[in-house]
């Protein structure tokens, strides 16, 4: 997971891996979907991870 913080003239980025955790990567690919609280969102993003 990507996670940017950006105050005044900085900007701080930090990784996370989520490759063990379902939900986490169901969530953050339904955020870049567009909203990771949409129906739809989650499941297409579960129709994406369904072949992993």
């Amino acid at each position: 997971m990507v996670v940017k913080d950006q105050s005044k003239d900085r900007a701080v980025v930090t990784i996370s891996p989520i490759e063990d955790n379902r939900k986490a990567r169901v969530s953050e690919l339904a955020r870049m979907l567009g909203d990771r609280t949409a129906k739809s969102a989650l499941a297409h993003a579960e129709e994406l991870l369904r072949g992993n």
